[in-house]
């Protein structure tokens, strides 16, 4: 399950009705945040990488960047005009992709500056933005974005394997020491790198190696992702056409290595179920505020841009995948949205407990039991798959490794069943259920599962 989308938009599935998002604050909706946070996705890339679900295109200089962040200015006013106040108060903003860092800085300062002209940024304000190493080899670039106002960087190792970066389409290893090193001149000093676990021949002691190394290199975070390939793609044809198939999907439970390793280590920190560091820290507040904030009203997301998701207290859209017929709408109604869908306090409250084992935590008093089994809390107690005591339910380190596996014990029983569904219409389009799109999916047929009765 995306975490990040939750409850789930499917385009065979909800309506085509799109409610203004200035009529849902007419309706006066409850408990709303405080203030929001801004996810912008810039779908350029220098190349693909055979395991990468999210949407992007091949990055080409013809005019097509221009148009781009032109449109999600477009956006950037469209919102600022509809919102209300308190949403305008901007905790973070986090360009994310695709690799942004494809941009050439004037476009990006041409963005953070019509956020900056439209939204209010806090004093301690995060401008976060996706790198591709690729791109982190030129060091006057990295200090330009820093003069623009980038205060943290995040990009992709994945693994330090040489044969697997080879196989998987990854840049030289070399290539990620120079941008490193890039970085630690330009005076940016937050930035956060991505590991990837459960590749066909890796095992748990080559990740705990390679986090080991980059927190060595000064990595302020590290994100440990499990290798998520979706039925009918070109990886999972790879991998059966090689037989690797059979390894990878019975190979995922040993990582629970690494997570034991970090439980006997009191200097690493788990910032989140999927993120370490070396410094007891807070989460990063893009990231918070799309999975909630851990409260009902802990904090709104906004999306622009391709196949950006929005979470808005309750009201909740999906802008359309494909650059073009982005472009076109953003053109057409300056704004990008192709599904949206209303949610109630008890889906609300849902997801708050659907999001909560990524935090590792929940405070009691912001759980609202009308809402929530407190007969489940009591069970997953009892199992000792989470603790309790006077102030919150909370994960340990070791069982931070499942915080997928206990999300969905919360998942109420409608979404299930629309999640199921999502799946199914995804499969039997041959559509990456990521975002029900073609994005690295095979052409050949098959996999597509029989009429639904």
């Amino acid at each position: 399950m995306e975490h990040f989308e939750y409850p789930q938009l499917d385009k065979f599935q909800n309506a085509s009705y799109i409610q203004p998002i200035e009529e849902f604050f007419k309706t006066d909706p409850q408990l709303l945040s405080p203030s929001s946070a801004l996810y912008v996705h810039i779908p350029f890339c220098p190349r693909f990488c055979a395991f990468c679900n999210f949407y992007k295109v091949i990055y080409k200089n013809d005019g097509t960047a221009n148009d781009y962040v032109d449109c999600l200015c477009r956006e950037v006013d469209y919102y600022a005009d509809r919102l209300p106040d308190n949403y305008l108060n901007l905790e973070g903003i986090h360009l994310g992709g695709g690799s942004p860092s494809c941009l050439d800085s004037a476009l990006i300062k041409q963005l953070v500056d019509k956020i900056r002209s439209r939204f209010n940024l806090g004093s301690d304000h995060l401008i976060s933005m996706e790198c591709h190493v690729d791109n982190l080899q030129d060091a006057d670039y990295i200090k330009r974005l820093a003069d623009i106002g980038i205060n943290r960087l995040s990009f992709g190792v994945q693994t330090f394997i040489p044969e697997t970066r080879k196989r998987y389409g990854l840049s030289e290893i070399d290539r990620v020491y120079r941008a490193i090193e890039n970085i630690k001149q330009s005076g940016i000093k937050n930035f956060n790198t991505d590991l990837m676990y459960n590749f066909p021949g890796q095992t748990p002691k080559d990740v705990i190696h390679d986090f080991e190394e980059l927190f060595c290199l000064g990595a302020n975070c590290v994100e440990l992702n499990a290798m998520g390939i979706m039925p009918n793609s070109n990886i999972y044809r790879q991998m059966q056409n090689d037989n690797m198939l059979l390894e990878f999907q019975s190979n995922i439970d040993t990582f629970i290595e690494m997570y034991e390793y970090i439980e006997s280590r009191d200097d690493i920190h788990l910032v989140m179920a999927n993120t370490i560091s070396k410094t007891p820290q807070p989460p990063n507040v893009c990231n918070s505020f799309q999975l909630g904030g851990n409260k009902v009203n802990g904090g709104a997301i906004l999306g622009i841009g391709a196949s950006s998701r929005g979470f808005v207290d309750g009201y909740v859209y999906k802008n359309y995948v494909n650059i073009h017929e982005y472009m076109d709408k953003v053109k057409a109604a300056n704004n990008g949205v192709a599904l949206q869908r209303t949610v109630d306090m008890a889906e609300r409250y849902a997801r708050m407990m659907v999001m909560f084992p990524m935090f590792r935590h929940v405070m009691k008093k912001d759980i609202d039991f009308n809402y929530t089994q407190k007969g489940m809390l009591d069970k997953l107690v009892e199992q000792g798959l989470i603790y309790e005591d006077d102030e919150k339910y909370y994960l340990g380190k070791a069982m931070s490794f499942y915080s997928g596996n206990l999300s969905l014990n919360f998942v109420t029983r409608t979404q299930k069943d629309k999640m199921m569904m999502y799946m199914y219409n995804s499969m039997r389009n041959n559509l990456n259920a990521y975002n029900q799109d073609d994005m690295q999916m095979s052409k050949q047929a098959g996999l597509r599962p029989a009429p639904f009765r």
